[in-house]
């Protein structure tokens, strides 16, 4: 660590243009060994914490680790060593290649340890956040003075996951016990449910939970938004909670005046909150 500082000596940008610059004086310009390999004397700057940089690039220690982030950010906490040590061997196998990482994310897309893991993570509050506002269509301007965007802004950065937020540099915990939390859950599901309920200046909703097209009975209701919400069909059981909620003891296939009357038109708009809440919504 120390004979790759000395290497790296001399780095820093223009206060004015922001491009990186080297100053002569400022470089450690004596012999050097960085894992193994001999650094000659009086060599630029440039060309050293270049040459640093490349070697940490090729090493196997970064290859693994680098690998093991990604298959514990995309498939579990405590990833398969088998996959782990697979999307290594791409990373090697691909150094200076402009896709690498994409190469390296191939790998494990197309692994059959990430469906097998479905479920053993969970999104992370932006993450279900950005579902949710795709799932319901709301548009927010985050304008300035606006008092929709203020809203959201204020319920959002109590959840604790506001960007660039985190002042340790390692980033905000990719291990699901760090968001399950109470305190976490609690202000995610405050959001959600302002999300389905908000409307905008003019008193228009921010969610159409009417679609057109679709018949207003809480089976193809609660259908269509399953579907909207989770993409996949839900467990039975799952659904007939969701539909019983929703008719209050009408029968499935009974239309409901969800255009006419405001309370049945709340209830659907609570039926949307639940599905983001659930469980369900929050495993990826």
């Amino acid at each position: 660590m120390y004979e790759a500082t000395r290497c790296l000596t001399g780095w820093t940008f223009d206060e004015d243009t922001g491009e990186l610059v080297f100053p002569p004086d400022w470089h450690d310009r004596f012999q050097k060994w960085v894992l193994g390999r001999y650094f000659p004397p009086n060599r630029g700057a440039a060309a050293e914490g270049e040459e640093v940089l490349d070697l940490l690039a090729s090493h196997p220690a970064t290859a693994r680790h680098v690998a093991w982030r990604l298959c514990r950010r995309l498939v579990a906490d405590e990833p398969p060593q088998p996959l782990v040590e697979e999307a290594a061997a791409e990373f090697l196998a691909a150094a200076g290649e402009a896709d690498q990482l994409a190469r390296v994310v191939r790998v494990i897309a197309l692994s059959p340890y990430l469906p097998a893991g479905w479920g053993a993570k969970v999104k992370r509050p932006f993450e279900a956040v950005v579902a949710a506002l795709r799932a319901t269509g709301a548009e927010i301007g985050f304008a300035l003075d606006d008092e929709v965007s203020d809203a959201f802004l204020w319920l959002f950065e109590a959840i604790g996951h506001a960007r660039f937020d985190w002042h340790p540099p390692d980033g905000y915990p990719d291990r699901k016990e760090a968001w399950l939390g109470s305190g976490c859950l609690v202000a995610l599901w405050r959001l959600l449910n302002w999300l389905v309920a908000a409307a905008d200046r003019d008193n228009r909703p921010l969610m159409e939970a009417v679609p057109a097209g679709v018949p207003p009975t809480s089976a193809a209701l609660v259908d269509w938004w399953i579907q909207r919400v989770f993409g996949r069909p839900m467990e039975a059981a799952f659904r007939r909670e969701i539909v019983a909620f929703l008719a209050q003891g009408r029968g499935e296939h009974i239309p409901l005046p969800v255009t006419t009357d405001e309370a049945t038109a709340q209830r659907l708009r609570a039926m949307v909150g639940v599905l983001l809440m659930s469980p369900q919504f929050l495993g990826r």
